[in-house]
């Protein structure tokens, strides 16, 4: 069976934030995107992203249109010797970046918005920093039918 749209924007995610290596001109490189909490904890894969899925707001228009507003939280660790809020600051933008590549979230979305965000440290004998980015993703999908994008 094919993915929802709602699963097909979340892989869309995902691959996205792959993309985020020095190599590809970004200040970081991140070792590891998931949606499994557990595989995101091993220290030796950070700096990793988290990526959550919240509510969706469903809005029935009159035709057999369905709008949709996804959240996503995107949380973010780092590991690093010194300053760790600019390094999460630095991670972070990488994030911004890289998400605006394509709103349109290879034309499953009508657009993807920026929510607020927040930071957070762990210390100890090698400081943590964490921060969380939250994303609306807007879609559109028939009523009757969330595997079809409209």
């Amino acid at each position: 069976m094919a993915d929802s749209i709602e699963e097909q924007i979340v892989q869309n995610i995902m691959t996205t934030l792959e993309g985020i290596t020095v190599a590809n001109g970004y200040a970081n490189t991140v070792k590891l995107v998931t949606d499994d909490l557990e595989a995101g904890l091993d220290l030796q894969l950070f700096p990793t992203i988290f990526v959550a899925v919240g509510s969706e707001i469903p809005e029935r228009g009159a035709t057999s249109v369905t709008r949709r507003e996804m959240n996503v939280m995107l949380e973010y660790w780092i590991r690093v010797q010194k300053d760790p809020r600019k390094a999460v600051a630095s991670i972070r933008a990488d994030i911004q970046k890289r998400m605006m590549v394509d709103s349109r979230r290879g034309g499953l979305a009508v657009d993807t918005l920026e929510g607020p965000s927040s930071y957070g440290l762990v210390q100890g004998k090698i400081p943590e920093g964490m921060g969380q980015t939250g994303y609306i993703i807007q879609y559109r999908t028939k009523t009757e039918d969330p595997f079809t994008t409209i």
